[in-house]
């Protein structure tokens, strides 16, 4: 097994396979009584601390949605998304807040879970760089930052590097435990590049204002699927009213979001540990790009771009199925409660 191929870690073993649960059935479900004793609910996110793609989870629960649903959401930290969802396969958590390649890269190698909404979308990342890299060209056998192989960073700077018709192997890939070691080693001279998420780029080039981006990824990947709220079949099948609950207070946290800047500011700087700058740009950044999801967020063919672009990379043996990768029942019954939001907010 080649250490392209690591992702193939992330596969457990098939269980029964369930009904499609229907809107109405969902609906019905969270309809019911509530209860005084909330659910307990184990979310593996990717990062921590976190960035601001991924501050609707904290939103939810500092502004009391999880609780309002009845759950008790513990959100845990892991170095990147590969090891949320390894975590979340092997039952540490009970879902994975990780990046859409992983789920692909399960899917393709033979399932076991699904992704049950996006959490996430467009793309925010770009490749950064010092001065030695003036032109994606100029990447080539400079040192750039990835996590683990196989994963949501080392797909990023594959695509960035083929999209330039430079093979991968004509650079130096450096594999890093956590992408929070990303800005401390570009500023300290140990990398040339690392793909960022929008508020790491603004926080590196407050420390180095001579860091720039080189690769637009957001612009040249537009379609890409990016996040994904996975979990395995058995919890699928097991707590599909809890899964329904913690939907719901995500898409009503996210809507949140857009019409709460100053409040999504000052949660957003105290968990992501940035500057108030940084954090600002971010979320203009990402409020303009409509970047928190507020309906399902596993737009047919944007997941079926994204996994034929990771088959044409080598990075998966073939393109499964959307409904090997995706499962959009839940959601459905959580959007027939709620309504649809329209695009344009």
């Amino acid at each position: 097994m080649s250490s392209k191929r690591m992702r193939v870690g992330l596969v457990i073993a098939a269980v029964a396979a369930i009904g499609a649960l229907s809107a109405t059935a969902v609906a019905g479900t969270m309809a019911k009584g509530k209860s005084h004793k909330l659910t307990t609910v184990r979310v593996g996110l990717a990062l921590i601390p976190p960035k601001m793609t991924f501050i609707g989870f904290y939103v939810a629960r500092d502004r009391g949605f999880f609780k309002k649903v009845g759950l008790d959401v513990k959100l845990m930290g892991e170095g990147d998304g590969v090891k949320s969802l390894r975590g979340t396969a092997a039952g540490a958590f009970d879902m994975a807040g990780t990046s859409a390649d992983d789920v692909i890269a399960a899917a393709a190698q033979g399932g076991g879970l699904s992704s049950v909404w996006g959490y996430a979308m467009p793309l925010d990342t770009a490749i950064v760089a010092d001065q030695s890299v003036k032109t994606v060209a100029d990447l080539k056998g400079k040192k750039i930052a990835i996590t683990d192989p196989g994963g949501f960073s080392d797909v990023q700077v594959r695509a960035v590097l083929a999209q330039a018709h430079i093979n991968a192997s004509d650079a130096s890939i450096i594999s890093f435990s956590s992408r929070s070691a990303f800005v401390p080693a570009i500023v300290a001279g140990q990398i040339n590049a690392a793909p960022f998420h929008v508020d790491d780029g603004y926080a590196a080039q407050e420390q180095d204002p001579n860091l720039h981006v080189v690769a637009p990824v957001y612009k040249s990947l537009a379609r890409w699927w990016y996040g994904s709220l996975a979990v395995t079949d058995a919890y699928k099948a097991s707590h599909p009213t809890t899964i329904a609950k913690f939907i719901t207070a995500m898409i009503r946290a996210d809507r949140w979001i857009y019409s709460h800047r100053a409040a999504t500011i000052a949660i957003g700087v105290k968990e992501t540990q940035e500057s108030r700058s940084a954090v600002t740009q971010a979320y203009d950044f990402l409020k303009k790009a409509h970047e928190w999801t507020v309906n399902d967020g596993l737009e047919k063919s944007r997941v079926m771009f994204t996994m034929r672009f990771e088959h044409k990379l080598g990075q998966i043996p073939k393109v499964p199925a959307y409904n090997d990768v995706a499962d959009v029942s839940i959601v459905n019954g959580v959007l027939a409660a709620l309504g649809r939001w329209k695009t344009g907010y």
